[in-house]
C-alpha cells in the first residue's frame, strides 16, 4: 500500500491551484483575443464604409460620422497630427529629462 504524506499532499494541492491559475489566465487571455476579434467583424459588417445619397456618396470617417470624402480625409489628417504631436511632445519631454539629469 502507498500512503501519502501530508507533504505529498500540499505538494498535489499547490500543483492543483498553479496549474489552476494558469488555465484561468490563458483562457482570460484568449477569450479576449477572440472577442476583440468578433467585434472587429461584427463592426464591419453592421457599419458600412460607404452610404449613397441623393448627392452622392458619404463615407464613414474615424469618429463614427457620415461626411463627404474632403471631410473624412481633413479628419483622417487631423487624427494623424494629433499622434504626432503626442509622441514629438514626449520625446521633448524625455530629452529635458535627460538633460536636468545630467
Amino acid at each position: 500500500m502507498h500512503n501519502i504524506t501530508v507533504e505529498d499532499l500540499n505538494s498535489i494541492t499547490q500543483l492543483f491551484y498553479a496549474i489552476l491559475i494558469i488555465g484561468f489566465l490563458c483562457s482570460f487571455f484568449i477569450f479576449v483575443i477572440v472577442r476583440n476579434l468578433l467585434l472587429s467583424i461584427a463592426k464591419r459588417i453592421n457599419f458600412p464604409h460607404r452610404v449613397k445619397t441623393e448627392n452622392g456618396y458619404l463615407y464613414r470617417s474615424l469618429n463614427g460620422t457620415y461626411v463627404p470624402k474632403s471631410r473624412a480625409d481633413e479628419i483622417l489628417i487631423q487624427r494623424k497630427m494629433k499622434k504626432r504631436q503626442y509622441w514629438i511632445k514626449r520625446h521633448e519631454y524625455i530629452i529635458s529629462r535627460l538633460k536636468s539629469d545630467s
